[in-house]
């Protein structure tokens, strides 16, 4: 019956669905993710004419917060669940039908988007779930445009093994756990002219941002 919880909930962190990702997983992931956003939204320093891509937006907190930024440009976000596209449309009505916003159902594998659109790719807490993580950051490059900057906030591999049982017993989800330095190897080896780590602490927890810049 425990592993039968975990893995249910491992599979939401994934790809939220059903009641549990509309109404419960905004509690659960957006207190998870809020510092880790926070961190990424300093770094990223979002332009008012900048073209941004957030790939696993979730309840579209750091979306919400973009849009205040990005006046003249245009936030875009993918997420595989469709419940989060719904949720997070519904939510955001008013930036969506002015044109402000752009919210698509797809995976970083595929992403519906031309060479070259974007200067600024965020995600957060998703590398774990990626299909083949070099070719899906090789995908990220080819949207960005030259001197654009895939953001990447992720928890490290011990930290994660060590924060639940739910990671250490369900590793057919979170296939892609790694230290900082094989991350940054990842953005090298897809072709990122440069690749930086940076980290921070909040609430106890030391997190990473890979930042590759194109």
């Amino acid at each position: 019956m425990l592993s039968t919880i975990k893995n249910y909930l491992a599979r939401q962190a994934r790809n939220p669905f059903g009641w549990f990702g509309r109404i419960v997983a905004p509690l659960v992931f957006n207190h998870e993710n809020q510092h880790m956003e926070d961190f990424g939204l300093e770094r990223m320093d979002p332009q008012k004419d900048d073209y941004i891509l957030e790939i696993g937006f979730g309840h579209g907190r750091l979306l919400s917060k973009l849009v205040q930024q990005v006046t003249e440009g245009k936030v875009h976000g993918i997420d595989i669940s469709e419940q989060m596209v719904k949720v997070t449309t519904n939510r955001n009505k008013d930036c969506v039908d002015n044109g402000k916003l752009a919210l698509k159902q797809a995976s970083i594998a595929d992403i519906p988007y031309p060479e070259g659109k974007f200067d600024k790719v965020f995600t957060c807490n998703t590398i774990y779930f990626w299909p083949d993580p070099k070719e899906n950051i090789k995908e990220v490059k080819r949207v960005l445009k030259p001197g654009g900057k895939l953001l990447c906030a992720f928890r490290d591999k011990d930290l994660m093994q060590s924060k639940s049982s739910a990671v250490t017993e369900n590793r057919e989800i979170f296939q892609n756990l790694y230290p900082p330095e094989e991350v940054k190897q990842l953005f090298q080896e897809a072709g990122f002219k440069k690749a930086q780590i940076h980290a921070k602490i909040a609430n106890s927890e030391t997190t990473f941002l890979a930042v590759g810049t194109r």
